[in-house]
């Protein structure tokens, strides 16, 4: 029975390594197909009509909003508001296929309060500009003034020499004789004889 296995399984081993007349085939890569993007589904228009507004007597404040939309997107609407100098802003707005058009019109006349006799000055109250403190600050050394009088250098200086005598032309000094030297000639070699 063990020596069937180890046949089979030699058997398994031979026929599954690569073959010389045979080489490995490459080929590109398999990805799945690209998915479509995705698109935001076309609704229709869906009608609609909302209106809200506030008139708050302790506060004195005032607004209001009214907005409306038909069945082909056509969207109509209008808006007040008090502003702080006592005007009243009016907006109307149509906004459809053709872009959004306002129309802005004020009712009232815009009043400001009296200044004050001294001015406002400047704020102080919460937020206000505070400018940073250094952390040191150095305190002021006294330093005299320089001196203003400073007696003006001596204008005069006398003129320097106008005449100098012209150097003596050169000459070149006379060469010391030196006998030539002798050429050097070796002694002669004598043999010597013995007797």
């Amino acid at each position: 029975m063990y020596k069937l296995v180890a046949v089979a399984a030699l058997v398994a081993v031979v026929a599954g390594r690569p073959r010389a007349d045979n080489p490995p085939q490459y080929g590109a890569p398999k990805y799945p197909a690209a998915q479509k993007a995705y698109k935001e589904p076309e609704y229709a228009p869906q009608p609609f009509a909302y209106e809200y507004g506030v008139k708050d007597q302790y506060t004195g404040s005032s607004f209001a909003k009214a907005e409306t939309q038909d069945d082909y997107g056509n969207v109509q609407g209008s808006y007040t508001v008090d502003l702080p100098d006592g005007r009243v802003q009016r907006v109307t707005y149509t906004a459809a296929e053709g872009g959004f058009v306002a129309e802005v019109t004020y009712e009232g006349t815009a009043v400001y309060p009296e200044e004050p006799a001294g001015g406002y000055g400047a704020y102080k109250g919460p937020g206000a500009f505070k400018p940073p403190q250094a952390a040191y600050a150095p305190k002021a050394a006294y330093a005299p003034a320089p001196k203003a009088y400073a007696p003006a250098p001596k204008a005069y200086a006398p003129a320097p020499k106008a005449y100098a005598p012209a150097p003596k032309a050169y000459a070149p000094a006379p060469k010391a004789y030196a006998p030539a030297p002798k050429a050097y000639a070796p002694e002669p070699i004598v043999p010597k004889y013995q007797s």
